[in-house]
């Protein structure tokens, strides 16, 4: 029994979500006759592209990828794109009827998804599988028997085609062209061309593509506009693909948003659907500067941005064209009557400095900061001096206390009010390239004396990029400092990135990671001893446990079974299930045994964000799609006594809910009083 509890037990960290060793399994509720998978059955999750830079300028946490064929409308005189495309090419749609799951194809209308284009066999049969193909073959044949074999010829690499079931349009997906084949068999009615999924998942289409006889009529739309046509005459934007400005635009299929894109601009939706902190987000990047904007997807609430100055035109304000759009949000249903033509916005006229970012370009190593433009990271003797820090890796490992930072930036502009408004718990954000930065929550803001030009915070380290920069500080560096960032992802992670005990990294990183350290357990009643760590799978040894805790789960929830003591970690797993009997949560409350704790950045279909909660350092899973049979995780690190929360949900409602596992997560410590 107890072999057999442990083992269900092994789901808590399956998959990218803690390398510790422990393997998946699955355990039957009470009463199953079989034993189902304790996680639904998903699409295996596809890469994304890597993203290719668009400015020389400081990357924004959410990059966007670089854009395809069609997706690179006439630049503005002042608009950069992110890199040389071909303009596109016209567009076509051929009509098919028949979804061959053999492979064969060898019918006129007939064509198939690949999963791998080697095997003309392994083909795509659920729409869940139609985010992870790599290519498709078609027959020369449309359904009207009609050749197409010149066009086809015509496909160039890039090519963008648009999937189409004509009987059920909201199932569509769009696929960019990477190469073009060989038929394996070398016949001369068939055409194979390898696909990279452009990620627009469509979350309502579910099951298999087609019923018995394979009928299924489709368009296949090549090269189709960035934003997809909509029904009431607003074009749709989708992701990664940057829209022109001066035209309106719904936000996202899913949304009754609508944004009005100003002139002048070339903007790139590089997020989607993400749930953050109860917001969906909708995520917006200018391609000519990489500053990006970000509004609830539902509501158009501007929820952050961060503004750079453009390295083509400083005159340029981004933040006035965020204004403009921020301003524009609104919801407008969907309707079969088309919209009227939008009314161009003009170009507006350059204003002052968005106050979002502020610009230094001095560092002022003897921590006196008298000039504008100058700061100091500083650093608390024994005897209460205050001296300057001098290197990188002090402004990460904890020697840093203190930020001394000049009222006028490096232009002479006043930023006093952005920094008077700074107080104790918010989070500062100090950048000077790409991979050197370090995020602090600031400590104490004292009030500063009366006409003093410079302002001074005690702060501690929270985030930082772990790869970026090293020895002594550049004291001519320019570098910007922002005021309560939006949470950093591993969306786009290309290096290590430190969060309190967490080191996230991409996959397939081989690149230094900073060495683990054995921990030990602090004194007093929080530290196990070896007795308490012995394999057990009796509730009432599990609950003696000292870090036992009872999490607050939605009604109807209950304890399935726990275990304490597995490959000696010094804490508790537990299962719980939902009310309807099925699998809801797995919970884990341990000591970390080693820091920093390495965690995998996913890819395809799901994130890590790095929080803050309860002034805690934690790590949020979850799903990119608002996807409810996607695993939704949170670790929460608590400082004090080296005690890891975690809890998984694997139910389709705890799943799709950050909320629900991060509401009891934080019930486990709080129980506690911690």
């Amino acid at each position: 029994m107890a072999a057999a509890v442990v083992a269900v037990l092994l789901v808590v960290v399956q998959g990218d979500d803690k390398p510790s060793g422990v393997a998946p399994a699955a355990l039957a509720p009470p009463g199953a006759t079989s034993t189902p998978s304790p996680t639904p059955t998903v699409a295996p999750t596809p890469s994304l592209p890597t993203p290719a830079p668009t400015s020389t300028a400081t990357p924004s946490p959410t990059a966007a990828p670089a854009p395809g064929p069609t997706a690179t409308p006439t630049p503005s005189p002042t608009a950069t794109p992110a890199s040389p495309t071909p303009p596109p090419r016209p567009p076509s749609t051929l009509t098919y009827d028949t979804y061959d799951t053999t492979g064969a194809v060898s019918e006129a209308g007939s064509y198939a998804f690949l999963r791998d284009t080697k095997d003309l066999s392994s083909t795509a049969d659920t729409h869940g599988a139609l985010s992870v193909v790599t290519g498709i073959i078609v027959n020369v044949a449309d359904h009207a028997g009609t050749s197409r074999a010149t066009f086809y010829d015509g496909i160039k690499v890039g090519d963008v085609v648009e999937w189409v079931p004509t009987a059920d349009e909201k199932c569509w997906q769009r696929y960019r062209v990477t190469a073009i084949l060989e038929d394996p068999a070398g016949s001369s009615s068939r055409r194979l061309f390898a696909l990279d999924h452009l990620p627009e998942p469509v979350i309502e289409c579910d099951g298999r593509l087609v019923g018995e006889g394979g009928t299924l009529a489709t368009e296949f739309r090549w090269n189709p506009p960035a934003a997809r046509p909509g029904r009431d005459g607003i074009p749709v934007m989708l992701r990664d693909q940057p829209v022109a400005g001066g035209a309106t635009y719904r936000a996202s299929t899913f949304t009754t948003l609508v944004i009005d894109v100003p002139s002048g601009m070339m903007l790139v939706r590089s997020t989607g659907n993400l749930l953050a902190d109860g917001h969906w987000l909708l995520g917006l990047e200018d391609v000519e500067s990489g500053s990006w904007l970000s509004l609830d997807l539902l509501t158009g609430e501007e929820l952050g941005r961060e503004v750079i100055e453009s390295s083509q035109d400083p005159r340029r304000d981004v933040g006035a064209l965020f204004d403009q759009i921020a301003a524009s949000a609104r919801t407008v249903p969907a309707t079969s009557t088309p919209a009227p033509p939008p009314t161009p916005t003009a170009t507006p006229t350059p204003a002052p400095a968005s106050l979002t970012t502020l610009a230094y370009d001095r560092y002022d190593a003897t921590g006196a900061v008298t000039t504008a433009g100058s700061y100091a990271f500083l650093t608390t003797g024994d005897d209460g001096t205050m001296t300057a820090v001098t290197t990188y890796e002090a402004l990460r490992n904890g020697t840093t206390t203190s930020l001394r930072i000049h009222t006028s930036d490096a232009k002479g502009v006043s930023r006093s009010g952005v920094l008077d408004s700074v107080e104790a718990g918010d989070i500062l954000e100090w950048r000077e390239a790409g991979q050197c930065w370090v995020r602090y929550r600031v400590t104490a803001a004292p009030q500063p004396a009366a006409g003093a030009a410079t302002r001074e915070y005690g702060v501690e380290w929270v985030t930082y990029a772990y790869t970026g920069c090293s020895g002594a500080l550049d004291a001519t560096a320019t570098a910007s400092v922002q005021l309560n960032p939006p949470a950093f992802t591993s969306a786009g992670l290309a290096a290590p990135v430190r969060h309190g005990p967490y080191l996230l990294h991409p996959i397939g990183w081989d690149g230094p990671l900073q060495p683990q350290v054995a921990t030990a357990p602090l004194g007093g009643a929080q530290g196990s001893s070896s007795a308490d760590r012995a394999v057990s799978d009796d509730l009432a040894v599990v609950m003696a446990h000292p870090f036992w805790r009872e999490p607050d789960f939605p009604d109807g929830w209950t304890l399935h079974s726990a275990a304490v003591g597995y490959e000696g970690i010094d804490g508790y797993f537990a299962i719980y299930l939902d009310a309807r009997g099925g699998f809801g949560a797995d919970v884990q409350v341990a000591r970390l045994p080693r820091l920093p704790d390495y965690v995998s950045a996913p890819d395809g279909l799901s994130i890590y964000e790095a929080r803050t909660i309860d002034g805690h350092p934690a790590v949020v899973r979850y799903s990119l799609t608002g996807d409810l049979t996607h695993e939704t995780s949170v670790y929460i690190f608590h400082e004090a006594t080296g005690i890891e929360y975690l809890v998984v949900g694997v139910s389709p409602r705890a799943g799709g809910s950050p909320d629900i596992v991060i509401a009891a997560a934080r019930s486990l410590y709080r129980a506690a009083g911690e």
